[in-house]
């Protein structure tokens, strides 16, 4: 069978991803598209190394790819790909303006066989998982609609939610079509509730654990309780998510939950394998990777790095060359080498590339803000971390909850200086003045999702923002309490 194939070739990829990375850039990426206008630009057909790859042809971001991506789109056959492109993806990413992800046929296959591979370990693991009602993903993803060149476009969530037996393998979701439809949040996750309660579900999957947790909170009862033969969960379970985590954890306890795949629009990244584990084995059948060191990221000409050359512990962004028509593409994700197996790198993503705030040289991360507000062991729906509009530079933490807790400034405090070596410097040695928290109105940040969502954002793909650079941010949320020194 195809998954059988295709999992055995994974496997046997792991032990010389190098020699497995060099035969999918050329017999999958470049020869088949030599052709091309940009193969034809970058003379893919004379290129016959790596070395020869990266040194003729530049590295991209999407503003380089815009006017091709733009005329793909208008219906120009032969721009990016030999191969027609079929359709695009919709991503927003987490604050620009749309931008049009190109997708052929191959890509899609890509996919769709590293969901076979995904799913096959998954059902081997945890065979009673595909006995009861298999759910997947159930919040609202969009719609698809058509450019003027006829050419159908989406969000990714939406169109694997139309091909749904390539992501679940098995078993019929019970959830309606017409669930999709109904734009009002709250009344979509009720109406989701009054079907899920009276279905024996085993596996529960929704890429955000926020959606999870928004439907535990919404049926009321423990998971176990309404489900008996519920096996395990998916969901995103990257550092990012850890809040969503742990506020989930009470309504699912004694159930295994597994990362889901580490995709974006743009292409895939690496194939959980573990349970409880964050991120998965890089995909090194179906994606060409090249790393620059993260603190290289910004540097004019950075060493570039490939996925045998990577270090455990080290963090890195991604470069990717994909079967879809991105070359050298610079996705803006920042990922962890956590481990290796046999001697393929495994990787969890941690935040976007600029995904860091500094006032004066601290550079902190969302990784590290998500383990300092999780020391303070609050019971948070939400929380910001943003620079001070005024004053003394210093930042400000915007942060939900039913309880107020006058010590969480301190307590923030020391465990930023624990997190961030920089950022205790800088406060020790008066750089920077003590942080404060602002106590936001109950609600707050699920209203900022609503308008997201309203304004055309993917439901299921939002990721939380937990540090942001705009101090003008606290002007969208109503303070009731401020604890700290102002």
């Amino acid at each position: 069978m195809a998954v059988e194939r295709d999992t055995a070739q994974f496997l046997s990829a792991l032990s010389n991803p190098e020699k497995a990375q060099e035969e999918l850039l050329f017999s999958r990426i470049l020869r088949p598209n030599q052709g091309s206008e940009y193969g034809r630009q970058y003379g893919f057909s004379k290129l016959v190394s790596v070395r020869d790859y990266q040194s003729a042809v530049p590295v991209v971001d999407y503003a380089a790819l815009k006017s091709s991506v733009d005329r793909a789109a208008a219906g120009e056959a032969n721009i990016l790909t030999a191969e027609p492109v079929r359709r695009f993806f919709a991503t927003s990413g987490s604050s620009s303006a749309a931008k049009l992800v190109p997708v052929t046929s191959t890509l899609i296959g890509d996919k769709a066989r590293a969901f076979g591979i995904y799913w096959g370990w998954l059902y081997a693991d945890h065979p009673k998982a595909e006995l009861g009602r298999v759910v997947g993903n159930f919040s609202d993803s969009g719609g698809v609609t058509k450019l003027p060149s006829g050419i159908p476009v989406s969000s990714e969530g939406a169109y694997w939610s139309m091909v749904s037996a390539a992501t679940q393998k098995r078993g019929r979701s019970p959830l309606p079509k017409s669930i999709a439809a109904i734009a009002d949040a709250e009344e979509r996750y009720r109406a989701i509730a009054d079907i899920l309660i009276k279905e024996d579900v085993s596996l529960l999957m929704a890429l955000n654990p926020s959606t999870l947790l928004v439907l535990m909170r919404t049926v009321n009862a423990p998971a176990k309780q309404l489900w008996p033969s519920l096996e395990l969960l998916v969901s995103w379970r990257s550092p990012m998510q850890a809040t969503y985590l742990r506020m989930l954890a009470p309504w699912v306890e004694n159930i295994a939950q597994r990362d889901y795949l580490l995709m974006a629009s743009e292409g895939l990244l690496a194939i959980p394998d573990r349970d409880e584990k964050s991120g998965g084995v890089l995909a090194t059948i179906f994606t060409f990777f090249e790393f620059i060191a993260e603190e290289n990221a910004e540097s004019s000409n950075p060493e570039i790095l490939l996925s045998h050359q990577l270090e455990k512990g080290r963090t890195y962004v991604v470069l990717l060359s994909t079967t879809g028509g991105l070359y050298r593409y610079n996705i803006g994700d920042v990922v962890r080498v956590t481990d290796f197996r046999e001697q393929t790198p495994v990787i969890e993503f941690l935040y976007r590339a600029g995904s860091t705030c500094s006032l004066t040289g601290e550079k902190l991360t969302e990784e590290q803000v998500v383990r300092a507000v999780d020391a303070l062991d609050l019971s948070l729906e939400g929380y910001l971390l943003v620079p001070a509009k005024d004053g003394f530079p210093r930042y400000i933490l915007l942060a939900e909850s039913s309880t107020l807790d006058h010590h969480a400034s301190s307590a923030l405090d020391a465990a930023l200086k624990k997190q961030n070596i920089e950022y205790a410097a800088k406060r020790d040695s008066l750089r920077l003045e003590a942080p404060e928290v602002w106590w936001v109105r109950a609600g707050s940040f699920a209203k900022r999702r609503a308008a997201r969502i309203a304004a055309g954002a993917n439901d299921a793909q939002i990721k939380p923002q937990i540090l942001s650079r705009k101090a003008e941010l606290l002007d969208d949320f109503e303070v009731f309490a401020r604890t700290g020194a102002h």
